[in-house]
């Protein structure tokens, strides 16, 4: 429930920082700042902001796994994805994560060995590799 509110005010569009994203929601807080004008000065007013609740499992838990798989999305996802995975994600319906830690590499991105390989018809991804924590 606070989640679909947050997305409703823009918060969780906000904390992603400038871009096309802010479009999104119907304003960003009731209209206090129009999409087009938004900066990281703005963005970092409303971290802060959220901060103050004193609560960082609470704040964690709303939002923690979206400020880390969202930003891939809205970076390196296709068309369809931005315009069909974004939304619900940024209007607080669904949200995501990035889960990169692998047995052999941790957290480190660059030591990654999982691999998605595009199957014979084209529509899907053999994904071979191992997890350590989800």
């Amino acid at each position: 429930e606070m989640r679909k509110r947050m997305g409703e005010l823009g918060l969780i569009a906000m904390v992603q920082g400038p871009g096309p994203h802010l479009k999104i929601p119907k304003s960003l807080c009731g209209g206090v700042v129009k999409p087009e004008e938004f900066t990281y000065f703005h963005e970092m007013v409303v971290q802060e902001e959220r901060c103050r609740t004193m609560c960082p499992g609470y704040e964690d838990g709303l939002d923690g796994a979206v400020s880390i798989g969202l930003p891939v999305l809205l970076k390196y996802g296709s068309d369809w994805m931005k315009n069909e995975v974004v939304p619900p994600i940024i209007m607080g319906d669904v949200t995501c994560v990035l889960s990169i830690t692998e047995a052999f590499a941790g957290s480190d991105v660059a030591g990654l060995r999982t691999t998605a390989v595009l199957d014979s018809t084209g529509e899907n991804y053999i994904v071979n590799g191992t997890k350590k924590w989800i």
